[in-house]
């Protein structure tokens, strides 16, 4: 994990981006952890990004539930559980990285696409209910 903070100077923000700290973005009281001790030792977190990524590629007819598990675990429940940790927070950005795998595919990656389909899903999600705030509210998963 990077800890990016924008330091008022001023009027001027200056960006710092400096801080690392290491969490597993599957395992949420770890990742609460993290979010606990940079909240408390650095300046207001102003944004998050997702990029975590695993591949093991193996045609679907072949592919165990751990070969689904390890590639789905960082996307999805870590899109989650940032999602949970972030939802009351003011941030400048929310970014998850997913790939054009979800749309067209590659063969021997139908975990890796699946589980990019659901960080654009989860995304969408969010953002229809900020657009359409008569929407009955989301629920966490």
């Amino acid at each position: 994990m990077v800890s990016c903070s924008r330091i008022q100077h001023g009027r001027k923000y200056s960006h710092k981006c400096a801080n690392y700290l290491c969490s597993d973005v599957t395992n949420e009281p770890a990742l609460r952890a993290a979010h606990q001790k940079i909240c408390e030792t650095l300046p207001p977190i102003i944004g998050v990004l997702n990029g975590a990524m695993v591949l093991r590629d193996i045609s679907i007819q072949n592919m165990s539930f751990e070969h689904m598990s390890d590639v789905f675990r960082p996307k999805v429940y870590g899109s989650i559980h940032l999602d949970r940790i972030f939802q009351n927070e003011k941030l400048d950005f929310f970014i998850l990285f997913s790939s054009i795998n979800c749309v067209i595919g590659n063969l021997g990656q139908a975990n890796y696409a699946a589980a990019n389909t659901f960080m654009c899903s989860r995304k969408y999600i969010s953002e229809l209910h900020l657009a359409f705030p008569f929407l009955p509210a989301r629920k966490a998963c």
